[in-house]
């Protein structure tokens, strides 16, 4: 069975557009799913590798993001890279882990990516 995975790069034009090279250079076995916001979701539409883009709405506030983290959770994802690391990134992070403790569920594999590594990995893969 192929594992579920899940992007987060939320945000910044030009750091979504470096962040897609991830999908070239990863050899993921499967398509995967995508978390960005709203306003960045079309750079992103028709990429055959995405199986699913999750929008989120910055006016939502940080109920609209719980609300987002609660489905992502019960998506129940294998792996989730955050190649964002922000502060609704980490929310989201807490969040699964007090979910995953709550229902005695498994946690999905949590990787972070630094902007600079993600750089570098598209730089390498031209």
């Amino acid at each position: 069975m192929q594992a579920k995975r899940l992007i987060l790069r939320l945000s910044s034009l030009g750091d979504v557009i470096l962040s897609t090279s991830v999908l070239e250079v990863a050899k993921l076995d499967a398509p995967i799913d995508w978390v960005i916001a709203e306003e960045y979701s079309n750079l992103l539409r028709h990429h055959p590798k995405i199986n699913h883009i999750y929008e989120f709405s910055r006016s939502g506030g940080l109920k609209g993001w719980i609300q987002l983290c609660r489905e992502l959770w019960k998506a129940e994802y294998d792996e989730v890279y955050d190649l964002h690391r922000s502060l609704r990134t980490r929310i989201m992070r807490v969040l699964f882990c007090f979910w995953s403790l709550k229902q005695r569920s498994a946690l999905p594999r949590w990787r972070t990516v630094s902007k600079e590594r993600a750089r570098l990995t598209f730089f390498l893969s031209i």
